[in-house]
């Protein structure tokens, strides 16, 4: 149904006298919801903007946009004809009335018990008319959501638009005011620049949009066969909110102590640098990653699109990216478009869900005005095009916090997350009595990308132990991994079924390679998924931490051409347990980072690693005190001196040894040991290596482990003795409630082992060496480039105490002094070869709770920004986040959108060696 004759049905005739709201909608008589908009109608243009927006103080509040798109067509439609955004606004708040009047619950009388039910059977639509009648309905209402009012009508006039829009463009531009801005101008001199300035603005977006509208206009001159077709072209311009626009500007002064250095900046100074800085097409944010933090030094961009409609603002969303294409499913999205066009939710009163962990925040997961995405999107980063496409099969119910993983070059695998339930009620006043649950999802989802269409699979559990042999389920128990409380209660739970979750991680560890041939391909192949830790519902609002690691396997019966698989309807999961990793075992946890790296990344060439073996190859070390010639004392000091090499070539390339280089990127590194049992290096018969520091000693003891014993990374992955395999799969992070993890995990996928990997930073000191520090955090990602890994948003606990344990916790402030805790950056590096975090030094000291960025008072809290509930993804060596929210690190209990996209550039891993 058409989106505007759908609010006609709605909406009624405005023109019509007032109606009498005494009579009940179940006894036939007018519809409460109509009554209310016509008043709202009535009084909208008798008020203020301001005063008619917070009239009444609402429960929640429709969360702002930070950056946003608009339309270039519509902006040029729509010249001479403003849009009443007030209007949008009222007709915003009864459309999310109507869609909440189609949620009643399906039993008045025992609501409690639908929390318990299956989100299988919550999600079948019904079979008779009225169920498919109220289907139609609520996707109308949610196609007007997405329907922007910045969306151009694609006429046969816009044909003489474009050539007028040209016709100004080509016109010789207007002669410039003045610059001379004296102190003691006149209001009146005042107005008449600001006019100039304006309609000089004008003139520069016209310019700047010239080549696009040329474009566009050679469009026109083609024959269509439909008007539709040009929506592909519609190109959406970012915008970014003006209190966040600091952080686009470009630090071209020299470093200063004062962080106040940018309230010095003139007016007119600020508007040169923000035209410079900004323009319609791209807003370049060579800051949005501040400079006094961006420790890749490298640049970032809000890009703009081509699509026939405008990228929601997602959160809590799932994405996968395939061949530089994202898919985007599930997660939350607001019902309005713009600031202007958020409705009023005073009307709205919400029994929330409560004790959701960290990083979802119940300010997001409860507000009437975010609903469920029920649509796939997918964007392509090289064209930069967002499309909407037509779903079909056994389509996933609108899931939050699910993950999705490449099964293949074509398919996608998903699995996990909760769908939020709401059931509503309402009175004759319009005041609706909202009621949230949470149903999680235990069933897994094949996406086709070529067809877009889902395939339903069963997960069936079948507990065995990790080297795939059967086993007793008294067995089983006695393997599975320990369940704890958030109370520290230990006890052993086992499952019959694989639990329900969310906050996992879910990776694929295997592919069919391209060059497999045809004819030996086994129709019993099946693809394996691990699945590890997040959440679990015990009952209504209690969610436990989990640790346990799983193997799906996905069974292919069928495979065609252009890389088709026909997957089977059930699929089998399989617990691994701990034999193989002894006492070694990550604790209970959800909402971490996960990225897979091979090995041989961290074998790349290394001068050092030259030079060492030719020192190997030609020299021998001996005792100074060895005066002795026989043979068997020159093989006894050889042999010696052989265990100064006992690392091979990728060994020593991983240990990252410092030969007296001065580089910031290579301090002196810990002792290392050897992996059969030698004693550090040089601690024999006085024989010196290469000299080295010992590891630095800090208050703080690394968590997060069910084990006291850690690790280097060398000492488990970089010998020729260990038995390992390959590839590995990286777990950083994470959180069990309130509680935040900054310990990383290697997973060897080929023997199913966990290894703990200690983590360092430099400190101010030379002679303290590196000190052991774990870079916190929850909900973040990760993304390898190099031997780096690139971690992007997340909560540190600073930010946990503040959010979630007291409503009370004041915001974190702005202080010159304040400290800055390890973390605090959008975006963190590590070097997998030092176990190092990179441009970083700490300060570590009894008086902190967590280890503090040596120079951090220095550093404007206003600049910096916390990110959550986002994705982001690898391509062409640079970061892309999309969706999320964020917030400055000045006060992040004031949230918004991120309604753009962000390209965050990075440069070669070569100049970062």
């Amino acid at each position: 149904m058409d989106p505007n004759r759908l609010y006609d049905n709605v909406l009624g005739n405005m023109d019509a006298p007032p109606m009498n709201t005494t009579r009940s909608a179940s006894q036939g008589g007018i519809d409460p919801l109509q009554v209310e908009l016509q008043h709202r109608l009535n009084i909208q243009d008798t008020l203020p903007k301001d005063e008619y927006y917070h009239s009444m103080e609402a429960r929640y509040k429709p969360l702002p946009y930070v950056s946003n798109y608009t339309s270039v067509l519509a902006t040029l439609q729509q010249r001479g004809e403003p849009i009443n955004h007030r209007n949008i606004a009222i007709k915003n708040e009864l459309a999310l009335k109507k869609y909440y009047s189609f949620r009643k619950p399906s039993n008045p009388n025992n609501t409690t018990s639908l929390r318990s039910g299956s989100v299988a059977s919550s999600t079948d639509s019904s079979s008779s008319s009225t169920g498919q009648n109220d289907r139609a309905m609520i996707d109308s209402l949610l196609e007007s959501f997405l329907t922007s009012s910045h969306e151009p009508m694609l006429t046969e006039r816009k044909k003489h638009l474009v050539s007028h829009t040209l016709a100004e463009i080509n016109a010789p531009p207007p002669r410039r005011a003045s610059t001379n801005f004296s102190t003691s101008s006149t209001a009146t001199n005042s107005r008449k620049s600001s006019a100039s300035q304006q309609r000089q603005q004008e003139q520069e977006s016209a310019e700047f949009t010239a080549p696009y509208l040329k474009y566009y206009q050679r469009l026109l001159t083609v024959n269509l066969r439909g008007w539709d077709i040009l929506k592909r072209y519609n190109l959406w311009l970012p915008t970014v909110r003006p209190d966040f626009q600091n952080i686009l500007l470009s630090n071209r002064t020299p470093p200063s102590n004062n962080i106040n250095q940018s309230e010095k900046i003139g007016e007119m100074d600020m508007v040169e640098r923000m035209q410079e800085k900004t323009n319609p097409l791209f807003i370049g944010g060579a800051n949005y990653v501040p400079e006094q933090y961006d420790t890749y030094a490298g640049s970032s961009l809000v890009t703009s699109l081509f699509s026939e409609l405008k990228l929601p603002a997602f959160t809590y969303h799932c994405s996968v990216n395939i061949n530089d294409s994202i898919y985007i499913l599930g997660g939350l999205i607001p019902c309005y478009q713009y600031d202007e066009e958020a409705p009023n939710l005073h009307d709205f009163v919400v029994d929330p869900i409560k004790n959701l962990p960290p990083p979802i925040l119940e300010e997001i997961i409860n507000d009437p005005s975010m609903i469920s995405n029920p649509y796939l999107y997918f964007t392509n980063l090289s064209s930069n095009h967002l499309s909407k496409p037509e779903i079909s099969g056994h389509i996933p119910p609108p899931l939050i916090c699910a993950q999705g993983s490449k099964l293949t070059e074509r398919h996608i695998f998903f699995y996990g997350g909760f769908e939020l339930k709401t059931e509503s009620t309402y009175d004759n006043e319009g005041r609706f009595y909202l009621k949230k649950s949470v149903f999680l999802n235990n069933d897994g989802y094949i996406l086709d990308t070529m067809t877009f269409k889902f395939t339903k699979v069963e997960i069936i559990s079948q507990q065995q132990s990790s080297t795939s042999t059967l086993s007793s389920v008294s067995t089983a128990k006695k393997a599975m991994p320990s369940m704890k409380h958030p109370t520290g209660s230990s006890h052993n739970n086992v499952y019959s079924n694989m639990p329900p979750r969310f906050g996992h991680i879910l990776f694929s560890t295997n592919e069919i390679p391209s060059s497999v041939d045809d004819s030996n391909f086994s129709a019993s192949h099946s693809y394996s998924i691990l699945v590890f830790g997040g959440y679990t519902q015990t009952t209504d609002d209690k969610y436990i931490a989990m640790n346990d690691l799983w193997k799906i396997e996905v069974p292919v019966q069928m495979r065609g051409k252009r890389g088709y698989c026909k997957f089977a309807d059930t699929a089998m999961a399989t617990l691994i347990t701990k034999e193989n990793c002894k006492d070694e075992w990550p604790c209970e946890r959800g909402f971490v980072s996960v990225c897979s790296i091979d090995k041989s990344i961290l074998e790349s060439y290394n001068f050092e690693t030259e030079l060492l073996e030719n020192l190997e190859k030609n020299f021998r070390i001996e005792d100074e005190d060895d005066t002795t010639t026989n043979t068997d004392s020159k093989i006894e000091s050889k042999n010696l001196s052989k265990r100064l090499f006992f690392n091979t070539k990728k060994d020593v390339s991983s240990s990252g040894i410092n030969l007296g280089s001065t580089s910031k990127d290579h301090p002196p590194v810990p002792q290392l040991h050897s992996p059969t049992g030698n004693k550090p290096l040089g601690s024999k018969n006085g024989i010196q290596s290469v000299p080295m520091q010992k590891r630095g000693t800090g208050s703080h003891e690394t968590e997060g482990s069910s084990s006291n014993k850690s690790n280097l990374l060398i000492n488990n992955h970089g010998s020729k003795n260990n038995n390992t395999g390959k590839k590995m799969i990286i777990i950083h992070g994470g959180s069990n409630d309130h509680k935040v993890y900054g310990d990383m995990w290697w997973f060897d996928v080929e023997m199913e082992k966990w290894t703990k990997i200690d983590m360092y930073a430099e400190t101010n000191d030379a002679k303290e060496g590196l000190v052991n520090c774990d870079l916190a955090l929850v909900g973040h990602t990760m993304a390898i480039i190099g031997h780096y890994a690139i971690s992007v948003g997340g909560l540190i606990q600073q930010d946990v105490d503040t959010l979630f344990i007291s409503e009370d916790t004041p915001a974190q402030n702005d202080e010159p002094n304040a400290d800055l805790p390890v973390g605090s950056f959008m975006i963190n590096i590590i070097n997998l070869n030092r176990q190092c975090l990179r441009d970083q030094k700490v300060v570590i000291n009894s008086k902190q709770r967590w280890p503090i960025i040596k120079g951090g008072d220095k550093i404007n809290k206003s600049d910096l920004v916390m990110s959550i509930a986002c994705r982001s993804h690898l391509s062409n060596d640079g970061i892309v986040m999309i969706g999320g929210i964020l917030a400055k690190r000045s006060n992040i209990k004031e949230i918004f959108l991120r309604g753009a996209v962000i390209e965050c550039f990075l440069p070669s891993t070569s100049s970062l060696m």
